[in-house]
């Protein structure tokens, strides 16, 4: 997954998340094409709480999908913050969350083609990693559309289910025909862990994993969060009842229990300002300060941005991505704060040796590169003293002849 800018014309830009295909899918044609229907699909959703897809492209060498880019944090690192301060999210943090991923479902589930016939999306994999929270207060779910493809992908591959095996409906280890309780069972797990402060499903092994998802036996949230308001802690079991005929019978339905929720005990909060405020709290640093275009070329080689140029003399022009997000980000990361904190301090970062292939461009200890114009103005007084020089030693070579 990328950060990038997509370009139109000459003028219009616009920040997006740029995400390829894994080699697993694009190597087999049925997984692929399977994966480009269900984009093509999911393309057709348009709703504020789900990720809107952009495109669909190709490359000479793989597929790519151009999303929405949120500028926020997901569920799995908003709750990894959370046991790091040692605490837990407000029952109103927990109720604007569920209102916001039900309605992207409910959205999804009752869309229709051209025709006027339903499109029978389901999910399949609705789980912390893919639900985005902005800084905005807005609530995204990602990845719809694409999960089928991707799970049957994962079924091919010994091992990997496991880690997707603490977020399933009973009725996915069945192999039975599905629909959108199942995405609706899987909120449901994410709602109790939010709450809880710890998983619901979790073993030592996949076979206990199952095991423990077939039996379905949710511990009671009374125990754990005396805080919590009666009326959403019996939303959130019927969701997660065993045999989906015992859930809610649409998302739409889910939508508005959620909304009874919230008139019953936070009837004059506002949503989005709620979120904005409790993940402002969470990451005090987040949008403070920001890097410029080309501060992050002076921090990233053209091939560390995933840039492919094939004249060097146009480095400076390849702008399409210039954010990497790969295996090294935590190195990445490290170097972009001490970007940042040479900005808030004046103090110049010292590049280190991390073995990255990273390096930060450094002259008599202060930041090499410069803007563009500034260059391009040094540049061109240097040009013009050199061509000044050439031309006086020429007129006095030929007067002294």
């Amino acid at each position: 997954m990328w950060h990038a800018k997509s370009y139109s014309g000459q003028v219009f830009e616009k920040e997006v998340a740029l995400k390829r295909i894994l080699p697993h899918i694009a190597e087999d044609e049925n997984l692929l094409a399977m994966f480009i229907e269900e984009a093509r699909l999911a393309a057709r959703l348009d709703h504020p709480n789900v990720s809107h897809i952009y495109e669909l492209g190709r490359t000479l060498t793989s597929y790519y999908l151009t999303m929405e880019y949120i500028y926020g944090e997901d569920l799995r690192s908003i709750q990894k913050q959370w046991t790091r301060l040692d605490s837990k999210a407000s029952p109103a943090f927990v109720v604007q969350l569920g209102l916001g991923v039900a309605r992207g479902l409910a959205h999804a589930h009752g869309s229709c083609d051209a025709d006027g016939n339903l499109l029978n999306l389901v999910h399949r994999d609705v789980s912390p990693q893919n639900v985005m929270v902005s800084f905005a207060g807005e609530v995204k779910l990602i990845d719809f559309g694409i999960a089928k493809a991707s799970g049957r992908a994962l079924e091919t591959q010994a091992g990997v289910l496991k880690g997707k095996l603490g977020y399933m409906a009973p009725e996915q280890l069945e192999r039975i025909e599905l629909d959108g309780r199942v995405d609706q069972f899987s909120l449901g797990i994410i709602l109790w862990e939010t709450l809880a402060g710890q998983r619901l499903f979790t073993a030592p092994s996949p076979i206990a994993a199952i095991e423990m998802v077939r039996k379905c036996e949710v511990p009671d949230l009374r125990t754990l969060r005396r805080d919590c308001p009666e009326a959403l802690i019996q939303l959130v079991e019927r969701m997660l009842q065993r045999s989906r005929e015992d859930r809610f019978p649409t998302s739409a339905a889910l939508v508005a229990a959620f909304e009874s929720v919230v008139k019953q005990h936070w009837p004059s909060t506002d949503g989005s300002e709620l979120l904005r405020t409790e993940l402002g709290a969470l990451f005090p640093e987040a949008g403070e300060l920001e890097l410029t275009e080309h501060e992050v070329k002076t921090l990233f080689s053209a091939e560390d941005r995933g840039e492919v140029v094939t004249d060097p003399r146009v480095v400076d022009d390849a702008t399409e991505i210039f954010i990497p997000d790969t295996t090294r980000i935590d190195i990445y990361r490290k170097q972009i704060e001490a970007l940042l904190e040479a900005k808030r301090t004046g103090i110049t970062p010292i590049p280190g040796g991390n073995g990255s292939g990273l390096s930060l461009a450094m002259k008599n200890d202060q930041i090499a590169p410069m803007e563009s114009w500034k260059r391009a103005f040094v540049e061109g007084t240097i040009l013009l003293a050199a061509l000044g020089i050439l031309l006086f030693s020429l007129v006095a070579a030929w007067i002294h002849r």
